[in-house]
Formats: C-alpha cells, structure tokens, sequence
C-alpha cells in the first residue's frame, strides 16, 4: 500500500549553510518570476490586440508593442487605434510597468554578474598561465646552474630570484594601495562599470548594426543612434523598425538591451548615493553620546546600554535595518529559545524536535 505523501514542503534546515538565503534575483523563484510573467505578459497582448481589439495587428506586432510599452521605450510607430484598445492600453501598460520592470531587473542583474565571473574567470587563467611560465623559466635556470657546478652563481641566482620575488610582492602590494585608492575615485568606479559590461554593449551594438543594416536598410551610425535610444528608453520614434523581422528581432533586443542599460545606470546612480550616505555616516558617527541617547537606547530600563541595545539602535537609526526587521528576528529568537535563559543552547534544539514529535502525534491522534 502507497504511503500518502504530505504536501507540505519540508522546512530547509540551517542558518548557517552556504547559499542558505538568497535574494529575488539570484533565486530560483526570480527566474521562474521572470519566465512566467514575461510569457504571460506577451500572451495577453497577443490574445487581447491581435485577436480581438486591433485585428489588423500581427501577432509579431502585439508582441513589438508589449515589449516597447512594459520597457518604456515607446517609439509611437505603432499604437491602439480603436477606443476600446485604447482603454485597454491604460490597465496593460500600467501592469507591464510595474511588475515586468522588476523581471527587467532581475535579468539585467544576472546578466551583469554573469559577465563580471567571466571576466574574472580569465583574469585568474591569465594569472596562472604567467605562474606556470615564470615557474618554468625559474626551474629551468636552478637544473642549468645544477649541471654547471657552479655554486656561486647558484646563490647569486637564488639571491636574485629572492630579491625578485620581494620585488614582485612590494610591487603588487604597492598596486594593490593604488587600486584601493582608485577605487575611491567616482571616475574610475564608472568607468570599471563599463569595462565589465563592455563585451556586452559590444554584442548589443553589433547585433543592432548588423540587423538594422539588413532588414531596414540603416547605415552604421543611424544603427547606432537607433541602438543608443533604445537602451536609454528614450524612443524618439524617428528611427524605429517598421519590417516584421525587424520588429520580430526587437522583441528580443528591447527588453534585453533596456536590462542591460537599466542595471549599468543603476549601478552608476548606487556610487554617487553611497558616496553621500558614506559621508552622511561619517557625521553621524563623529557626534558626541549624550544622556537623552543612553535613555533611548536603554529599552529594557536598565539603567545601562548593552551591546546588543547600542547595536540595534545604531542599525536601525543609520538605516542599515528596519525596526520590523529587529522585531521579527527577537520573535524568532524568543521561539528558539525554548527554556527562556536567554540564549539558545543544544538543549533548546533538543527540546524543540521533542515538542515538533508530541505536536504530530496530537495531531495524529485528533485525525483518527
């Protein structure tokens, strides 16, 4: 006889484990969030214009349209002629905005970090392959100077690998100060965002070229500004595709480009506001602690502030953490805190798979 299998999804175990939390986007629910609302999304415009509000419409023109309204770029090549389209277009862009602006999100975050791992991928290659060669040309020397017998020029040699490799390791030390101020620099913070996503722009400007070239008889530089338009959301609407394989391949190159741009401007706009807040911080720190602080900070009306109430206050006032957040993680530890000693022992866990046991068999015994 088959056991019924319960429905309920097990609980994951374990704070601690590697990867335990993720994020929308890094998650697999993201991609599933993407996938189905996006397709959705194309579906309805496909059955709601092609098929019944703008029969004259093909099913690659409903597709065009929903990717340039829930992408903002709207070049006004093709828009709702009938009233009732018209109506229907308020409620459509409006869902397509608001909820497929998080997919284009979610798809220009993935897509971004999957190129910064490449690029650091082949960096690391590259590292490797100069250690193995300075690796080779060392050993070659030492078994050279081995087989001539001549010891002084051995250690002459192995003095001179010595104060080389010093060399080296004062030179990277000295180019990893010199990153670490660069790095503080706006300019060069922009500009290693557009380096990283530079073999990405590369692959979106080709594809506008080549396929602007082909199907709309574009030259190179009208390409270009077409392409340019496009990844800002602009759509002047004086260059837009007017064949259906050029509309055909826009339902693709919109929403990918627009995430790609949409993630970069985000990334530019996050160093200027993390400039401020760092400096914003900076000022908040260098004030002078106060007796109004100490009593705000006491919630338990001790008389003292211990770490954990200096911590939270500080958190929650230089917004680094919600209060909610605070509170939600105070019940989860008031929960597995079973014995109420104030901190969570073996004997908590012990006592918490006990009662999870007597729970299921009191509800066993109330189903028969």
């Amino acid at each position: 006889r088959a056991r019924n299998k319960s429905t309920k999804p097990h609980p994951e175990r374990g704070f601690s484990r590697v990867g335990s939390f993720r994020d929308l986007a890094h998650s697999r629910r993201g991609i599933k969030f993407v996938g189905l609302y996006v397709l959705g999304y194309l579906t309805l415009s496909v059955g709601a214009f092609s098929f019944l509000l703008e029969p004259t419409w093909t099913i690659i023109d409903s597709l065009y349209f929903a990717v340039g309204t829930f992408t903002t770029v709207g070049y006004g090549d093709l828009s709702p002629t009938t009233i009732s389209g018209k109506l229907f277009t308020i409620f459509f862009s409006l869902y397509g905005i608001s909820i497929l602006g998080i997919a284009l999100g979610i798809i220009g975050t993935n897509v971004a970090e999957a190129q910064e791992e490449a690029m650091k991928g082949v960096r690391n290659r590259s590292s490797r392959r100069l250690m193995k060669i300075f690796d080779t040309i060392k050993n070659d020397n030492e078994s050279d100077q081995i087989s001539d017998g001549i010891t002084a020029n051995s250690t002459s040699a192995s003095s001179v690998s010595n104060s080389y490799l010093e060399s080296l390791s004062k030179n990277d030390d000295d180019k990893l100060s010199t990153m670490n101020q660069d790095e503080k620099s706006i300019i060069n913070q922009i500009g290693s965002i557009f380096v990283s996503q530079l073999p990405v722009l590369c692959l979106i400007l080709s594809l506008a070229i080549f396929f602007g070239k082909k199907f709309e008889g574009w030259c190179t530089a009208t390409s270009i500004y077409y392409c340019w338009t496009t990844l800002a959301t602009v759509g002047y609407g004086d260059y837009s595709p007017q064949s259906q394989p050029m509309r055909l391949f826009a339902v693709f190159f919109i929403p990918f480009s627009v995430a790609i741009a949409g993630e970069m401007i985000g990334r530019i706009a996050t160093i200027f506001a993390n400039r401020e807040e760092a400096r914003a911080e900076q000022r908040f720190l260098a004030r002078e602690l106060t007796m109004q602080d100490l009593i705000v900070m006491d919630t338990d009306n001790s008389g003292e502030v211990s770490f954990n109430e200096f911590l939270t206050f500080m958190l929650v006032t230089m917004q680094k953490v919600e209060q909610d957040t605070v509170d939600e993680l105070k019940v989860v530890f008031t929960g597995l805190n079973l014995d109420g000693s104030g901190t969570i022992k073996k004997d908590d866990l012990i006592l918490a798979v006990k009662k999870r046991k007597e729970q299921k068999l009191g509800n066993r015994a109330a189903r028969k």
